[in-house]
């Protein structure tokens, strides 16, 4: 039996033992993947039936013309980065040529850097939204499907076909959607052990999307969990990303990733591996399944917001991190604390700031690109979702952009 069989027989043989993760109650030192599951575990997605046209069914796009007409996109960036399983991305993967670069709209120049890392304001196939970046340089950057798009408001179950196999999504586009004006992209991964449908109907951001007026994405892992560690679920995020700005009308430089514990490790993932789509992050109930310090090799710094609660047992603050042992993760797997998180990145941002309070929010700036590191100790147990968690996540994701 392989390893991995191994740590997927574990898992279900813990789930057993019902821990109640959302009270709190678990094992002190040795959390295990199965007590990462939040109340309401075994809930999933339900089948994909609709929402996507028979071409649609295989759209992962193929060739480098993924994400054109600009330039902004190359495939395989991210691919290949020491220490990190070689993140592989398909030929339609999205990808920045190279150029690093992050901001707030506050402190950003708007260039866009070399490369070609912005669409031109001459490029005749633009439509007419697009335009040249604003001098904060938060101009939108429309994709394809803002030409030729096929998305309508309301809630669709969908699916593609990535690395051979069907993989499917929730998807949800707000009653102001248009076709016309490109609108941020948010993708909400859901914990171990429960899927899609939970994703949505708990963590807040589907219900906030109509308000705040983003597209809204709950993909489903397979088995209900996440490879934190590995490549396959990332090119299916790639993948994607990469169908859905080809279909509807999305800001490429504002596309952002959270979730919750397994979920959440795996924002860590992508923020790693996929900075070359995504403008910041916000990982909840979970910390990086992979080494930071060492591991975590960014061509540009991406903004972070972490979440975790005083009360979980599976994650920490401060020390030396929590023994983790879970599918896809090696025996033994140490996960940092939210402390450790802010030092690391504050060092790989190189942040001169100081750090400040913000409700339950350490806030630490002046970093590379404008970027910022927020760790956030909630009041709960391993699960922070709330009727607020949302919308303060939502508001600082949405001040960060992608050159």
């Amino acid at each position: 039996m392989s390893i991995q069989a191994r740590f997927a027989e574990c898992a279900v043989r813990l789930a057993l033992v019902g821990v109640c993760v959302a009270c709190g109650k678990g094992p002190a030192a040795t959390p295990n993947a199965a007590a990462m599951q939040p109340a309401g575990a075994g809930v999933s997605a339900p089948p994909a039936t609709s929402g996507t046209s028979a071409a649609g069914a295989a759209v992962a796009p193929a060739g480098a013309t993924a994400l054109q007409p600009s330039a902004v996109m190359s495939a395989g960036a991210g691919a290949g980065k020491a220490g990190m399983s070689a993140a592989t991305p398909s030929a339609g993967a999205t990808g920045v040529s190279g150029t690093p670069g992050s901001g707030v709209p506050a402190s950003g120049s708007g260039s866009g850097g070399s490369g070609g890392s912005m669409m031109s304001a001459s490029d005749p196939t633009l439509p007419a939204t697009a335009g040249t970046p604003a001098a904060d340089g938060g101009a939108a950057l429309p994709s394809p499907g803002c030409m030729a798009g096929m998305l309508t408001p309301g809630r669709t179950m969908g699916s593609i076909q990535s690395s051979g196999g069907n993989r499917s999504y929730i998807q949800y586009v707000p009653s102001s959607y248009d076709g016309k004006k490109p609108l941020p992209l948010l993708v909400d991964l859901h914990p171990f052990s429960v899927g899609a449908s939970f994703a949505e109907s708990s963590s807040g951001f589907r219900a906030l999307a109509d308000t705040e007026g983003y597209l809204y994405l709950a993909p489903q892992g397979i088995g209900n969990e996440w490879d934190s560690v590995g490549d396959k679920d990332e090119k299916f995020i790639r993948d994607l990303v990469a169908d859905v700005t080809q279909k509807g009308c999305v800001d490429l430089r504002r596309i952002y990733a959270t979730g919750c514990s397994n979920g959440g490790a795996f924002s860590f993932l992508l923020m790693c591996t996929a900075e070359d789509i995504f403008a910041a992050v916000a990982p909840m109930c979970g910390t990086s399944f992979v080494d930071l310090e060492t591991n975590c090799m960014l061509e540009r710094p991406v903004s972070m917001m972490l979440r975790i609660g005083r009360q979980d047992t599976l994650n920490c603050w401060e020390g030396e991190g929590m023994v983790l042992d879970a599918p896809n993760v090696p025996m033994g797997t140490r996960v940092p604390c939210a402390k450790t998180v802010q030092k690391v990145l504050s060092e790989k941002y190189h942040c001169k700031g100081q750090i400040k309070m913000e409700g339950k929010c350490e806030l630490l700036g002046d970093c590379d690109q404008g970027t910022e590191i927020a760790i956030c100790n909630e009041s709960t147990g391993h699960v922070v979702y709330s009727s607020s968690t949302a919308r303060d996540t939502w508001a600082f994701l949405e001040r960060f952009y992608k050159p």
